[in-house]
């Protein structure tokens, strides 16, 4: 059950890409999408607590830890990763973001002390294979200090993430955690939304009502459809599941959204492309 609620969550986490394309098109900025893809997540987490009524943090300790993995393992994962792909396009940026599972995997092995067994570190190689041909092929990367060290960072972050979601998920409901850790990471991103166009923070609410219904809709399916539905099986799918696997089984993501994005957008891929996609779906399968 684990494995299925992970794939299903990854699986909605490859639309973002070929939806968000939708709010790009209509205006908006990566950093303003963010910021309300993670304000909206974190309401309807906020509605769901609201009917199930599960614990909060009790200690000042687990406050603290949620603020800081709102900060490193949300705010900073989708910031850097837009820095990255500005500075050295997406298909290098998506390499690095998916250099997680590497630190996720020594994490668990001389952090947690977890028995990482030969066959996972050949799932691991396949599915970093595959991801590694599915962003290079046809494109051209632009290797640079800043690309590599934003995309280095954004690796490291969504490592954290699953570390960090693997700690807390052992005594506070993922509900709770994402409730939380959501909209004080859109906190900490809407001053650098507000910085980088005229105006103050409160332009940006302003701003959203001037958007189109096709460009708010696909901003609201973001958030819903692709954040906190997937975050809400991924939470419970890593209390059944260790770090190090779910790792490897996510990066089922990017095939995802090269499906849908030829689907939806017409971008084609080569047959070769598809060969690389197919390893990482063998890696996730012997995971």
């Amino acid at each position: 059950m684990g494995i299925i609620l992970l794939v299903t969550a990854a699986s909605l986490w490859g639309m973002i890409g070929p939806v968000s394309k939708v709010m790009f098109a209509g205006g908006m900025t990566p950093l303003e999408s963010a910021f309300w893809r993670g304000s909206l997540a974190g309401v309807a987490f906020f509605i769901h607590w609201l009917i199930r009524r599960q614990a909060i943090p009790s200690s000042i300790r687990d406050w603290a830890g949620l603020g800081v993995f709102a900060i490193l393992g949300v705010a900073l994962l989708e910031g850097s990763f837009v820095l990255s792909v500005s500075h050295g396009g997406a298909a290098l940026a998506s390499i690095l973001l998916y250099s997680a599972p590497i630190w996720v995997n020594l994490a668990g092995r001389f952090i947690f002390k977890e028995t990482i067994p030969l066959r996972r570190w050949g799932a691991l190689a396949l599915t970093l294979s595959g991801v590694t041909g599915i962003c290079l092929w046809g494109s051209t990367v632009q290797f640079s200090a800043a690309a590599l060290f934003w995309g280095l960072l954004s690796g490291v972050s969504y490592a954290g993430f699953y570390i960090a979601g693997k700690i807390f998920f052992k005594r506070l409901s993922p509900v709770v955690v994402y409730m939380i850790s959501f909209p004080l990471a859109s906190i900490v991103i809407l001053p650098f939304v507000a910085s980088s166009s005229p105006g103050s923070e409160l332009d940006v609410f302003s701003k959203f009502s001037t958007y189109s219904s096709q460009t708010i809709l696909a901003c609201v399916f973001v958030g819903i459809t692709c954040t906190y539905l997937p975050y809400l099986l991924y939470g419970f799918g890593l209390r059944l599941v260790d770090a190090s696997r779910a790792a490897i089984i996510t990066t089922i993501e990017p095939v995802v959204a090269v499906i849908l994005a030829n689907i939806f957008w017409g971008e084609t891929f080569s047959t070769v492309g598809y060969v690389f996609a197919a390893l990482v779906v063998m890696g996730v399968a012997i995971s």
